[in-house]
């Protein structure tokens, strides 16, 4: 009997409808997908060569672009009046930024990421990053490797703060109250992430593309580590959101918390990364 092998396959926007493997060692896989999948089509009706190892495909549209220059400040949500410092916090740290013009549009993920091989990768149904147990550096480094063509580098709490708001318009174009959008980023997550107290929690992390929300999954179960904005002083990153065993209005998803590299949490946490944009946006 010939060598046996395994491929794993996760697919993003479609589903696996057929897969065969021939005597020859080679196979044909069909995938079913949704318009935003295009770009697996290639895939479709092809014939692959199975590896000697277990091979996951990067998950297809898990980028999201940020442009904090469009959120509107005239917007009903945006006008409204903060009830909580960390609704304020958030608020004005955007305000000031867009004053001093220190803003910018940049790409992010829409779900944590997992480490194959010692490398990023970005799909749904992996244990996220921070169950590696890299040090804050390693995960550095793997983030700087991911695309320098693109500038990949660590997500600063500034774009963080973005992501947050244009998570809050999200809510508010899908109907959701603008108290309870606010509420619900920066004071109480329970809805939107993975805590103790959350619908269906298990005392565990979660695979990665887990609870969607506004085209994003991964809102908490893990501590997003930020680096601090160029105009900061000190050695500091900052720690936002929370992971699993946490309450959800104890670390909310805009939550931020200095950490050091003494302390850095990260057996619970993991290094956000954003990137330029693509060319073409």
């Amino acid at each position: 009997m010939g060598e046996r092998t395994e491929m794993e396959i996760s697919v993003s926007g479609g589903r696996i409808i057929d897969a065969k493997v021939m005597p020859n060692g080679r196979g044909k896989l069909t995938v079913d997908v949704e318009s935003d999948a295009a770009s697996l089509l290639v895939l479709m009706n092809k014939n692959l060569v199975v590896p000697k190892k277990k091979i996951i495909l990067q998950s297809v549209g898990i980028e999201r672009i940020i442009d904090p220059l469009s959120i509107p400040i005239d917007a009903e949500w945006m006008q409204y009046e903060p009830k909580t410092r960390k609704q304020r916090e958030l608020k004005e740290l955007f305000l000031e930024a867009r004053a001093k013009e220190r803003l910018h549009i940049f790409s992010c993920m829409a779900m944590d990421a997992s480490i194959e091989e010692k490398k990023l990768i970005y799909a749904k149904g992996l244990n996220p990053a921070c169950v590696e147990r890299y040090s804050v550096g390693r995960q550095l480094e793997m983030i700087d490797n991911y695309a320098p063509n693109r500038n990949s580098r660590w997500m600063t709490k500034t774009e963080y703060v973005c992501k947050c708001l244009v998570i809050i318009g999200k809510l508010v174009e899908e109907g959701w109250k603008i108290e309870k959008a606010w509420y619900a980023v920066c004071d109480d997550s329970r809805e939107l992430g993975h805590y103790t107290n959350s619908d269906n929690s298990i005392w565990g992390f979660e695979p990665t593309g887990s609870r969607k929300v506004c085209d994003f999954y991964d809102l908490a179960n893990t501590c997003k580590m930020l680096a601090r904005d160029p105009w900061e002083e000190g050695n500091h990153f900052w720690s936002a959101s929370g992971y699993y065993c946490k309450h959800s209005d104890y670390n909310p998803i805009a939550s931020f918390r200095i950490a050091r590299n003494g302390d850095a949490p990260q057996d619970y946490a993991i290094c956000m990364l954003a990137m330029d944009p693509p060319k073409a946006a």
